[in-house]
Parts: structure tokens; C-alpha cells; sequence
């Protein structure tokens, strides 16, 4: 469209500008390497590089190209492969929004598709449903059974066939974990304990070294203080 404006001299100038931004905007990789060329090109080292002069360095770098291009120099590059060609079938045939809509079945008149409360809660009921039973299914020796009255007459005739006691959340108590205490108090750190040795060695320590004596201290090794 914007090509048949171009014979008019009033607006050839902006049919011009729009078919260049056309461009632009359709080819967003060539977008990124036009700014990243005028970012190499403009540095901080040529801030008063004008626009004009960056025009003509930019037109001149894509006519070489061109020419390199059309010379057999540079290959354009080939589109990119992020799937096996042999798995793009089964990637296109993932549910659709328009096949959650329409109902599996002819008999079943509801749509898949949740969008209400009830539906989510009825949703929400058969994944819990279906989670009990993958349970039941891998560890069925510790299903928390009750027994109603029929299985304890039968427990009492047959005990071998007794019914299976409720599985406690928490089979250990925390008085015999930590016999009714605790050992260590959380947060309270253990006293140093200071022995004389200890003692003589930091005054020593102090003697030896070049640092200023903080105010009311006193000199010497602790000797003469009676140590």
C-alpha cells in the first residue's frame, strides 16, 4: 500500500519513512543488529560522532555486506532447529483451548473446561480421590482401617484375620525422645571456663604486645597482683 504513495511527491517522503520502519519492525533480528552496529560504532570514544556521519558509516557497513553476501562470503544463516523433527507432531497435539470447550462425549453435555466453584471443587475431589488410591496402591500393609462390627466378630472368631489398627501420625512421643526435657536450653551459650593457666597466658599475651592499655588497666605479667 504504502509503495503505490510513493508517486505522489506530497507524501513520498513519509511513504518512504514508513515503509522503512515497516522493515524494521518485521524483522526484529535485523532490528537488534542495526542497533548493535550503531552501538559499535557510536562508543564513548565518539560522542561527537554527528548523526549524519553515522548514517553514511552504517549504509556503507550494509552495502558491504551485501556485496560479501551476493560474492559468496557470507552464508546466510539457516533457520534454528529446537525440536527433533520426529517429536513436532506429538508437540502440536496438546490440548486446545476451543477442545476444552466442546464435551468428550455426546451423552456428557459439560465442557472440560473449569470455570466455576462447583466445578473446581468437584476437580479438586477426584484429584484427592485418585491420590488415596496411587496410595492404597503402593503401600496398602499401612492403610488406616477401622474396624466396624462385623470384622470384630470376625476378629474374634479368626485372629489371624484381625483388622489392621489405625497408622498413628507420630508413633514416638517427645518424652521418650527427650525423656521429658530438654538436655541443652535453646539459646543459651555454654559458660568458657577460665582456668589460671588460661589466665596467665593472655596476661602474658597482653605484655608482649605493642597495643595501648585501655584506661585503669594495669602493667605487668600478674605476678605481683596476687594471682
Amino acid at each position: 500500500m504504502w509503495e503505490s504513495y510513493k508517486q505522489d511527491e506530497s507524501v513520498k517522503d513519509l511513504a518512504k519513512f514508513a515503509i522503512m520502519l515497516l522493515g524494521l519492525v518485521v524483522n526484529q533480528a535485523a532490528t537488534e543488529r542495526t542497533f548493535s552496529d550503531l552501538k559499535i560504532k557510536k562508543t564513548r570514544l565518539r560522542n561527537r560522532l554527528g548523526t549524519e556521519k553515522l548514517e553514511k558509516m552504517s549504509k556503507i557497513g550494509a552495502d558491504i555486506r551485501q556485496e560479501n553476501m551476493a560474492a559468496g562470503l557470507i552464508h546466510e544463516r539457516a533457520a534454528r532447529e529446537v525440536h527433533d523433527p520426529t517429536k513436532v507432531a506429538g508437540l502440536l497435539s496438546v490440548p486446545r483451548y476451543a477442545d476444552a470447550l466442546e464435551p468428550n462425549d455426546d451423552e456428557e453435555k459439560n465442557s472440560n473446561l473449569v470455570n466455576s466453584t462447583a466445578k473446581w471443587r468437584v476437580e479438586l475431589t477426584k484429584w484427592v480421590k485418585d491420590a488415596q488410591e496411587l496410595d492404597d496402591e503402593q503401600d496398602p500393609a499401612e492403610d488406616p482401617i477401622v474396624a466396624t462390627d462385623d470384622e470384630e466378630d470376625t476378629a474374634e472368631a479368626n485372629p489371624k484375620k484381625a483388622p489392621r489398627k489405625a497408622k498413628s501420625f507420630f508413633p514416638r512421643s517427645l518424652a521418650l525422645l527427650f525423656g521429658g526435657k530438654v538436655a541443652n536450653p535453646v539459646g543459651k551459650p555454654r559458660a568458657e571456663q577460665f582456668t589460671r593457666e588460661a589466665l596467665m597466658m593472655e596476661l602474658l599475651a597482653t605484655e608482649e604486645s605493642d597495643e595501648e592499655l585501655d584506661d585503669g588497666a594495669l602493667s605487668g605479667s600478674g605476678d605481683e597482683y596476687g594471682l
